[in-house]
């Protein structure tokens, strides 16, 4: 018979164990569980007390899971003899085991089909059922050892305390150290292992005299706390704004749209986009503006530098935005305004230096923070803040929207890229065309695969799926310019449209078989390089159209101009482009435009003359054409062989830019290129954009 005495402490015992095994356990959940979905957001930890919300809602996920868990298995498991710290260790390796393997899962489940997705879950099911009963069994077998018994408090504290230093190693991997080589990644591990190593060994060193309980009700406590930290402030290496002068405006808005062709939005073939339209009925705009690259990376960053893609040389999927170059967030900064970027395309991701200025740089513009438990409750719970997984345009506008309504009251320069119409082409139900009969392709184009095999000529489309690919990318632009619309009118709501500036273009157009080719990247015919480009002044005071050619290199110098700001003494690759409307400015006309940085078949340069001759010479083969655009706008004539002092004026022309660059980089000190090592994921979604091949 149990004595009173006995019972009362077997009570404590059975509650102790409870105790340091919710804490315990859940603690070590919730560090392994946020850790693994790191490394499929890493930018999500770019700013470290960013994660603590979604750590201490995945802590009370998972303590809540352990309550429950308790509550139905202790009495059938007493039943069969189990003591209250083998179910305590059962449950813990339960959780522990699901917080690691449900990130992976979730990444698996997105690449299968349904039915191996359900064959997926079943396994995982098992597995976490046999190791749970194998801890049961194992933990009963051990517990009664002395050295186990003697040991009992360090144990139950390593294993949370080693989980929260895998949660830190995983962040250090997944940002501070992403684009390190694996040398240094390797030692940063070893330190790791071991920091690890001796934490255990003092902890088994002082297990008789640790207070267990304590310790962890603390460091439970301490995480449910940290989100508070969120809201500090984080500048990084950027200097906190000074002030901004009066006469200059409160806002500057530069809003760019992803592989928007010019036809489209202006002209006979245009969609209908009433944002778009209303913003340019406000501003100077500029017909006849060509881009500087056919593919994102050099094109934008000519956008924010104002330099030439013969100057940075961010031409290739593998190089970075070198440091040297000055940003106009950068110029925005040292002016005094907050910055801010917000978009999405993989090219611009921080790993290639973009967000050089930026004191906020969302590019995804999303605030999920991986795949944990507690960023799925996010996810339901703020939407506008942690929208989902996959952000959309939609999504993207949600977020510069929120952020323009959280700062009204500042000064600050605003980016916001939209990556749609960029294919894949799938636009929601409300924006979808009519189905065709002459075609399969339904609501959705250009799977990776597809899209590779139509470049490479493999797959051949029919006229009918030619004439659905353009209908789906034209509801695409319809798609964003319902969104455009979105900030626009936040920006009216709260009184900040008129006095602000405006900037709007596009990084690059796109090929609809004109030429016999599909998409971007491989040519410098006028579907691929002419974009819009506007500039809606403080209170629309010049509302304009103007027709002489030029280019997005002078973006980010007629900012800087319109703005008084000051510039490098090396200055920019194109000049200001205020002198074309402002009577009090004297205008600055290019001798020629200049375009290329060809992602796809060989570099190819352009030269075009007077706004007439447009000149494409391809610099690996030496192969020259020459299109009069007054005759042949189509550019389907080639005129080189018989105009060949139309020819020679542009390769004197060509190489009086080549070495202007030239000098242009030695002026900033540009040697050694800034190549990024690819991390698997990046990779991935670089080729899910059609970019795939080596790193160079």
């Amino acid at each position: 018979m149990t004595t009173a005495p006995e019972s009362q402490s077997q009570g404590g015992s059975q509650l102790g164990n409870f105790a340091a095994g919710l804490l315990a356990s859940s603690l070590c959940a919730a560090f392994l569980n946020l850790g693994m979905s790191a490394f499929d957001h890493p930018g999500a930890f770019r700013f470290f007390p960013a994660l603590f919300l979604p750590l201490a809602l995945t802590l009370g996920i998972f303590a809540g899971a352990y309550l429950l868990l308790w509550g139905v298995a202790t009495l059938p498991l007493r039943r069969l003899g189990a003591s209250s710290a083998s179910i305590a260790v059962a449950l813990g390796t339960f959780s522990s085991l699901l917080a690691l393997l449900w990130p992976v899962v979730a990444v698996l489940r997105r690449e299968v089909a349904w039915k191996s997705g359900l064959v997926l879950l079943a396994l995982v099911a098992l597995t976490l059922l046999t190791a749970s009963l194998a801890a049961l069994l194992l933990s009963d077998r051990w517990r009664g050892r002395p050295w186990v018994r003697s040991r009992a408090a360090a144990l139950i504290l390593a294993a949370p305390l080693g989980a929260a230093l895998a949660l830190l190693l995983a962040w250090c991997l997944a940002y501070p150290l992403s684009a390190s080589n694996a040398a240094a990644r390797l030692l940063v591990s070893g330190a790791f292992a071991l920091i690890g190593a001796g934490t255990i060994s003092a902890l088994l060193m002082l297990s008789a005299r640790l207070p267990v309980l304590r310790i962890l009700a603390g460091l439970f406590l301490l995480v449910i706390a940290s989100p508070v930290l969120e809201g500090f402030p984080n500048h990084g290496a950027n200097p906190p704004p000074s002030s901004v002068e009066d006469d200059r405006p409160q806002i500057v808005v530069l809003i760019t749209v992803d592989t928007l062709r010019l036809d489209f939005v202006e002209g006979e073939r245009a969609e209908p986009t009433p944002a778009v339209d209303s913003l340019l009925a406000d501003s100077v705009v500029f017909e006849n503006a060509r881009s500087a690259a056919p593919w994102t990376k050099p094109s934008v960053a000519t956008l924010l530098t104002g330099l030439s893609p013969l100057v940075h040389r961010a031409n290739s999927i593998g190089v970075g935005l070198p440091e040297e170059v000055k940003t106009v967030a950068e110029y925005m900064r040292g002016a005094g305004y907050h910055t801010v970027g917000i978009g999405l395309n993989e090219h611009l991701d921080p790993s290639f230096n973009f967000h050089q200025g930026f004191e906020l740089y969302q590019f995804p513009a999303r605030g999920d923070y991986g795949l944990s438990f507690g960023s799925m409750l996010l996810s339901r719970l703020r939407p506008n803040r942690y929208p989902d997984l996959f952000v959309s345009t939609e999504g993207i506008a949600d977020v510069a929207v929120d952020w323009v309504r959280s700062n009204r009251d500042k000064h600050f320069f605003l980016w916001m890229h939209i990556l749609d119409p960029h294919w894949p082409y799938w636009p929601p139900p409300a924006f979808a065309p009519p189905t065709r009969e002459d075609t399969s392709i339904d609501d959705f184009w250009g799977d990776w695969e597809t899209v590779t095999n139509v470049q490479a000529g493999n797959l051949k489309l029919s006229d009918g799926d030619k004439n659905r690919v353009r209908e789906l990318y034209r509801a695409e632009i319809r798609y964003a310019d319902s969104n455009i619309r979105r900030l626009l009118d936040a920006l009216k709501e709260l009184d900040l449209y008129d006095g602000a500036l405006i900037a709007f273009s596009s990084d690059h157009g796109e090929e609809f078989w004109e030429h016999g080719h599909y998409e971007h990247g491989h040519s410098l015919f006028d579907e691929v390089l002419r974009v819009p480009l506007a500039f809606k002044l403080p209170g629309s005071r010049f509302k304009t159209r103007i027709g002489a050619p030029v280019s997005t290199e002078s973006l980010t110098p007629t900012l800087v101009d319109l703005l008084g700001l000051e510039t490098q003494a090396h200055g920019f690759s194109s000049p200001s482009l205020q002198g074309y409307w402002n009577p009090e400015v004297d205008p600055d006309p290019p001798e020629a435009l200049f375009a290329n940085g060809t992602y796809h078949y060989g570099e190819k340069i352009m030269v075009l003359l007077r706004g007439r001759w447009k000149y494409v010479v391809e610099a690996d083969t030496g192969r020259r054409d020459l299109y009069d655009l007054l005759d042949d706008p189509g550019e389907l004539q080639s005129l080189a062989s018989s105009r060949q002092e139309v020819v020679a004026e542009a390769d004197t022309l060509l190489a009086k830019r080549i070495a202007s660059s030239d000098g242009l980089r030695r002026a900033l000190r540009i040697e050694d290129l800034p190549t990024v090592q690819l991390s698997e994921k990046l990779r991935a979604r670089l080729r899910a954009l059609g970019y795939a091949g080596s790193d160079q």
